[in-house]
């Protein structure tokens, strides 16, 4: 039964992710897959990379979810429908639709399809296949009256709706996107409930019904928002867009803000070259977001050769910070190499706008890390204090910063 509590962590995964927990599902996903690798159970690595994937994907990190796609096909997989997801998101809905229709007729059994078929009619309404759109909701709704289970339906009602809507018919998906978003509520499924009312906020203003629009487009951004769902988030923001309602005020908030970046790293490539540089920097990712999960950080962007993150509390950023340095040591021990990382944190309040934070105290964090040297944690006194970690620093130093008015004293923590 050794390997058994990683096929376990792939389907806990998959249900946190549907409750909407994505930065904690993914950690699930990365431990199991971790697990299951030493224990060569490749089926479900397979299904670990996917859910990596399928997450990553909710959270509008396109490029991150394409690697894990790949991993999961390569142990086994066919990426789909996570593969042509992201077609789609790119644009390039004919390709996807054609990569969906290809696989359905791979696919010959039920709940393959079942999975499958909800982004097939997503994909063949936007690339125009009206007839493919049809036929594949046609089957999901039998699918899911012979299944009979509220997820299935609450699927096939949304394709039902997307399918009236594409084709004109306001009324009719509203009725039908009303339903799906009952039944996802009813599921605790904010993500899904979110992308319903997407739709349902399209159909409102088809039907000329403005205000229920903008509540419905209103209510979708703050969701996604609070789940981390970034693409969707602007989707719903894109929505909202140019609506006669006054923006709310932006809540300021206290945060501690970790930056990291590669050092050398120009240097770096010009001598592993393009290719290798690529695997390196999807290695660093993956180590990287890792130990943020683990540690509950919420990663804000990619930024450079590296990531910005902001947590809750101090002591957990610099936790964070001394658990990635850890991470990238222990790689080199074992393997002979890991890139140099420096890593600067500070807490301040900011100004939450959406998924991102703005003011003077995050490009002081920014400015911070850029100042730390090689596999360096640098932090502000100020969060050295308030994150009350024991011993003392490695030293301390007052510096001038660019674009600060004061001078900063800044310290240097020993995580060897």
């Amino acid at each position: 039964m050794s390997g058994f509590p990683g096929v376990c962590r792939v389907h806990r995964a998959e249900i946190i992710a549907l409750r909407g927990g994505l930065a904690r599902a993914e950690q699930e996903a990365r431990l199991a897959c971790d697990e299951l690798v030493r224990w060569q159970i490749q089926p479900v690595v397979a299904e670990g990379f996917y859910e990596i994937g399928s997450i990553r994907l909710r959270m509008g990190d396109l490029p991150a979810a394409a690697e894990a796609f790949r991993q999961a096909h390569e142990t086994g997989h066919s990426g789909e429908p996570g593969l042509s997801l992201i077609r789609l998101a790119e644009g390039k809905a004919e390709a996807a639709n054609a990569a969906l229709k290809q696989e359905y007729e791979r696919d010959q059994s039920r709940p393959g399809r079942a999975r499958l078929l909800p982004s097939l009619v997503e994909a063949a309404i936007a690339a125009g296949d009206v007839e493919t759109a049809r036929s594949a909701a046609a089957e999901l709704a039998e699918i899911a009256a012979s299944f009979d289970t509220v997820a299935m339906h609450a699927a096939s009602d949304h394709a039902r709706g997307s399918l009236l809507l594409a084709s004109g018919d306001a009324a009719g998906a509203r009725r039908e996107l009303q339903r799906a978003l009952m039944r996802w509520q009813e599921l605790d499924a904010p993500y899904e409930a979110a992308r319903t009312r997407i739709l349902l906020g399209r159909a409102c203003r088809l039907a000329g019904d403005e205000d229920g629009a903008r509540l419905e487009f209103g209510a979708a951004k703050a969701t996604l928002e609070r789940i981390g769902a970034r693409r969707d988030a602007r989707i719903a923001a894109d929505e909202l867009r140019g609506a006669e309602a006054p923006a709310p005020e932006e809540p300021r908030v206290t945060r501690t803000f970790l930056f990291t970046d590669i050092v050398n790293s120009t240097r770096l490539v010009g001598v592993i070259g393009d290719d290798a540089w690529k695997d390196l920097m999807r290695w660093h990712d993956d180590a990287l977001r890792s130990v943020v999960a683990e540690h509950r950080g919420e990663e804000i962007r990619h930024q450079g050769d590296g990531l910005v993150v902001s947590f809750d509390e101090p002591r957990r950023a610099l936790e964070c910070a001394i658990a990635i340095q850890r991470r990238l040591a222990d790689h080199r021990r074992a393997h002979g190499f890991a890139p140099a990382v420096r890593i600067g944190l500070h807490q301040t309040e900011a100004t939450q706008r959406g998924l991102d934070y703005a003011g003077v105290g995050v490009h002081l964090a920014a400015r911070v890390g850029a100042l730390a040297g090689e596999s360096e944690i640098l932090l502000t006194r100020s969060t050295f204090d308030a994150a009350n970690a024991p011993g003392a620093p490695l030293g301390s130093r007052t510096v001038e910063l660019k674009g600060i008015a004061e001078p900063v004293e800044v310290v240097s923590v020993e995580w060897r």
